[in-house]
């Protein structure tokens, strides 16, 4: 599901909107996540923070690509989430 969470009128009201979208549509099932952002300056803090918020490291954290980037704007963030995934 790719989806655009509401309006926040600061950085970490957006972090936190963008964490309770995940919830809401992984649930309990999150098995794994990742995080991509246009160069953002505070990118360790934001990873540490989210892994404390899911409860899960994250699998990997990656620059967006320039086409993405241009569109989404520096310091912004994407991350995908993978839920309900069968035990090996």
């Amino acid at each position: 599901m790719v989806g655009c969470c509401r309006s926040a009128r600061n950085r970490k009201a957006a972090i936190d909107e963008l964490l309770a979208h995940v919830g809401h549509v992984a649930g309990d099932r999150l098995d794994a996540w990742a995080i991509a952002h246009g160069d953002a300056s505070d990118i360790d803090a934001v990873v540490e923070h989210v892994s404390g918020m899911l409860g899960l490291p994250s699998r990997f954290c990656t620059l967006l690509d320039p086409t993405v980037g241009a569109h989404l704007g520096p310091e912004s963030l994407v991350i995908g989430a993978i839920g309900g995934m069968p035990t090996p």
